[in-house]
């Protein structure tokens, strides 16, 4: 039952259409039930891909059918608001939350497609992340994770301060980026086995976690700025 529940929307239905005011409201209820979705893929997402197994690598494609879901709902959803007579305002809001939902769509198929991948080739050719390794990476994943939350809180509740929160992280991530760079690189010239495979298994990871952070920021940079009634 929470399956399904979990694939179908909430927040939307036919009637809202002739509302729209409401219907955008509600919309950005459901756009967040899409990234809480995104939230769980990426919070498991680091141990599934790094040190965990093939189920665990499958539970995350599992979550990813409920984003897609999820995602052909709003999209649906918004086409046919698009066909109404909407103010300028409402047409800029429905602008922006088809791409919010295209964008955490995409986060979506990162994971599915690129860090499961990744997940893969490192059980296949027997890699093991070294502990130091690992404690930059989940410093970097726990930033972004941070980002990704505050990215979905501005979306759903119109937070200014979760958008600040998004835009403060700059320089924290960049830095960041550079420490993981770093590493990887310092384990590329390591004495040890598999190093080639490492390096280019632990850099591909961070350059997804980046990407997937770039579109938190895309999300809360674009968002149209509220207007007083």
């Amino acid at each position: 039952q929470a399956e399904s529940e979990a694939l179908h929307s909430k927040f939307l239905a036919e009637e809202l259409i002739a509302t729209p005011q409401l219907a955008l409201v509600r919309c950005r209820l459901e756009i967040g039930r899409l990234g809480d979705n995104v939230i769980d893929m990426f919070e498991k997402v680091m141990p599934a891909v790094l040190t965990g197994s093939r189920a665990d690598l499958q539970e995350i494609a599992d979550i990813d059918e409920k984003v897609d879901s999820l995602y052909g709902h709003i999209v649906i959803f918004l086409g046919k608001l698009s066909k109404t007579s909407l103010t300028d305002q409402q047409a800029e809001e429905l602008t922006y939350l088809l791409q919010t939902a295209d964008r955490f769509e995409n986060m979506g198929d990162i994971m599915q497609n690129n860090m499961i991948r990744v997940g893969v080739h490192r059980i296949e050719e027997d890699i093991v992340v070294s502990e130091g390794t690992l404690d930059i990476i989940r410093e970097y994943h726990q930033e972004v994770y941070s980002a990704l939350k505050n990215t979905v809180k501005a979306v759903a509740e119109e937070d200014a301060e979760s958008i600040k929160r998004v835009r403060d992280t700059k320089n924290t991530i960049a830095s960041l980026t550079m420490e993981a760079a770093q590493r990887v690189i310092e384990r590329l010239t390591a004495d040890a086995p598999n190093r080639l495979k490492t390096y280019t298994r632990e850099r591909e990871f961070v350059e997804h976690m980046d990407r997937i952070y770039r579109l938190c920021r895309r999300i809360t940079g674009s968002a149209p700025e509220k207007k007083a009634n």
